[in-house]
This record gives structure tokens, sequence and C-alpha cells, in this order.
């Protein structure tokens, strides 16, 4: 009986100047009583039969109500209902916002859907930012829902499996780290999240004991925070030693230096000619790479590990002959680290 007396109002006092506030006030009486009774898959269409004109924005009311109300499943039909009818409104993120922000709070609602729609938010903002679609105040606004909905989750998430060792949970973290990642790359706490984002592949790929492109993701993502080297040093020494423990891992090489390191009699038999040199393997190559890493880096001339992954470095030119290359390293180590494991290898 509302709803008919509600729309009987609107119908009455449509295209009437003077009714212009009654008839408004009927529309969304209308929505406020359809909120109560009706199905929400079903409000678009009755909406039009009030008014074509004014559908729309009754849909919005109604997603409002549901908001309000606590019908987060309708709230959410509704916003997705109005992002397929206007995908190109100014306030396409903010629904999308709304829709995640209802899947959080929804009782019963499932960390899957969570995480699905904070990685929808973060994606749309970053599909629409640079391209005018929104005001400058709703792209802020977008912005900051988005990084703050997944940046915190993310630590949340990555704190709890910290305690908990659900791989589940780490799982929904690697995802929204990502994602923020990829969309943010000036928030100011880019590169801290960096470094949590690698120390999480990390523990996840350990605990799962995953090995190939798994250990090898590990190794890319602890040597991206060291090449932005906006940590503090400390993390960048941990990260750049992480780099190359996760390409040795990878590539399934010992580069301990005990292992390395050929006895003097061992080294060339065949002293009369001098080897033609020998490309180096791609496996090898990557792990120069991580040597590189660390060496380039880290610049603590007293650092042990700096050492060490010189002299691997050098070795690895050694063993393919390359003694262009090697030899300054050797005689690096020979010039300023005497009393390091490695110089006696070195010498030899």
């Amino acid at each position: 009986l509302a709803l008919e007396a509600f729309f009987e109002v609107a119908q009455a006092t449509k295209g009437d100047k003077k009714q212009e506030i009654p008839n408004r006030a009927s529309k969304k009486d209308f929505v406020r009583a359809y909120s109560e009774i009706g199905k929400a898959d079903k409000a678009y269409p009755a909406f039009q039969r009030v008014d074509g004109a004014y559908a729309f924005t009754m849909l919005g009311i109604l997603a409002d109500h549901y908001t309000e109300q606590g019908k987060s499943e309708k709230g959410i039909y509704v916003y997705q209902e109005m992002m397929k009818l206007q995908p190109q409104n100014k306030n396409v993120c903010l629904w999308q916002y709304n829709i995640a922000h209802l899947t959080m709070s929804m009782p019963g609602g499932s960390n899957a859907d969570k995480v699905k729609e904070i990685e929808n938010l973060v994606r749309l903002y970053g599909a629409l930012k640079g391209k005018k679609v929104m005001p400058q105040s709703e792209a802020q606004e977008c912005h900051d829902n988005a990084a703050a909905m997944s940046g915190e989750l993310a630590r949340a998430y990555h704190s709890e499996s910290a305690k908990t060792k659900n791989a589940e949970t780490l799982a929904y973290a690697e995802k929204l780290y990502k994602v923020y990642l990829d969309v943010f790359p000036d928030a100011p706490d880019y590169a801290q999240t960096q470094y949590f984002y690698a120390e999480l592949i990390w523990s996840r790929a350990a605990s799962a004991k995953r090995g190939g492109l798994q250990t090898e993701r590990r190794a890319h993502a602890f040597t991206d925070v060291v090449k932005i080297g906006k940590v503090e040093p400390k993390l960048v020494k941990e990260a750049a030693y992480a780099a190359v423990l996760g390409w040795k891992n990878a590539l399934n090489v010992d580069p301990r230096v005990k292992n390395q390191a050929d006895k003097v009699e061992d080294i060339n038999k065949d002293y009369d000619k001098v080897p033609p040199a020998k490309p180096i393997p791609p496996r090898e190559e990557k792990m120069l790479a991580a040597f590189d890493i660390y060496i380039n880096y880290i610049k603590d001339p007293k650092d042990d590990e700096l050492v060490g992954m010189k002299f691997l470095k050098a070795n690895i030119y050694r063993r393919h002959n390359q003694f262009d290359k090697a030899i300054p390293l050797f005689e690096d180590i020979l010039a300023k680290h005497r009393q390091h494991e490695t110089a006696e290898y070195a010498a030899n």
C-alpha cells in the first residue's frame, strides 16, 4: 500500500514545477519503502516505471539504504549493477569501495571474497588514474581508500599468518601486497612494503618447499628491494644476501667458499698453455648477477660476505677460463683482505 501511494503521488506531481519538492520526496519515499519489501534485482525496472530519468538516482538511494540497514548482499548487488549501467560515472570508484567495505563487514563473508573486492578496487583505481574520469577530489579519495584497504589488510594477514602458519592467509597477504605494489609505486611506504612482500614470498615458498620458479620469484623480489634501496641499510644488506640465497636455491648452486675453491694441484695440471675461455652457462650467469647485486649495493669494505661474494664471482670466471676477469678480483682480495678466509684460495 505504501509503495502504491508513493507511486501515485510521484505520477500526479510529475512535470509540475510547483510540485517538484513533493514529487522528489515521493520518489525517495518509494525507494525507502521498496528497500523493506522489494527485490534488489527488480529494483531498477521498478524505478524506471516511477520516473525513467530519475531511476538511476533512485538506485543509488536504494544502495545507501541497504548499506544503512546492514543488508550487505543486497547493497553489493545494487552497487555492482550501478557500475555495469554507468562504468564511466565519476563515482564508480566510490561504488567499488562500498562493495569492498560491505564485503568486509558482511557476517560470514569469506576472506577470498574480501581480497577479491579489494583487488578490484585497487585495479579500478589503477585503470582510471590519469584518465580524468574522476574529478581530483574523487580521484584522491579513491586513491586513499584503495591504498589503505589493500596495504593495511595485507599487513594484517601477513602478521596473522606469522602466528597461525596458515598458508591460505599467507596467500591472501601476497595477493594484496602484489596489487598494492603494482598500482602505488609512489607510496611513501613502497620500499618497506616491497621488503615485506619479498619476505612473505620467501616464507610461503619455504613452508611449501617449493623450488624452481617460486625460488626465482623470491630472488627477484629481494633484488628489487636492493635496487630501490629506500629501506634502512640493515634491510638492504639482508635483502641482498637473501637475493643471493634465492638464486642459489633456484639454480641449485652451492656458493659456499669451501665448496668452490679447488686444491692447488687441481687448478691447472697443464702448465704449458693457457686454456681458451669458455662461455658461462645461463645458470651461472644468473648467479653472477646475484653476486653483483650484493657487491654493487653493499659498500662496507669490512663486510665478510662482500669479500666472499667477490671471491665466488672470480671463481666462476676462473672455472670458465675467463682469467682476465678473474685475476683482478683475486688480486683485490689479496691486496685488501689478507685475513679473510678466501685469501689463501685467491692466492692459489
